[in-house]
């Protein structure tokens, strides 16, 4: 199953202690976010280990799991794509004039088919 999991502390410590045990597992992607597949198994093992350092009177940790048929495309705007092995979505965008009503995200992406593997 393919993961991705966001937390907040108010504690510099435990920031720090979530952020390398989650590196150890999945990719880093934003400050406070990683993403990836995990065996059943080790998620269920990450997420014990998640809640040994949390302190969830204060902390927060947020798991998403996203379906197989959602791994087939990411959209990323800003910063270049994650180094990985399914197909990614980039949307680019030059400057337009101010717009009333929202542009939808998906209007005209630029699909990049299979980057190498991640972490390999």
């Amino acid at each position: 199953m393919y993961f991705i999991i966001a937390y907040d502390s108010p504690s510099d410590r435990r920031r720090r202690q979530l952020m390398n045990l989650l590196k150890d597992h999945l990719a880093h992607v934003q400050e406070s976010v990683f993403e990836g597949r995990l065996a059943p198994s080790r998620f269920q093992d990450l997420v014990t280990r998640i809640r040994r350092l949390m302190d969830p009177k204060v902390d927060s940790v947020r798991i998403y799991r996203m379906p197989p048929s959602s791994w087939h495309a990411t959209t990323v705007i800003g910063l270049p794509p994650l180094e990985t092995d399914r197909p990614v979505v980039i949307v680019t965008a030059s400057p337009a004039p101010e717009r009333s009503t929202p542009v939808p995200w998906d209007s005209s992406p630029e699909v990049v088919p299979g980057a190498p593997e991640q972490g390999k």
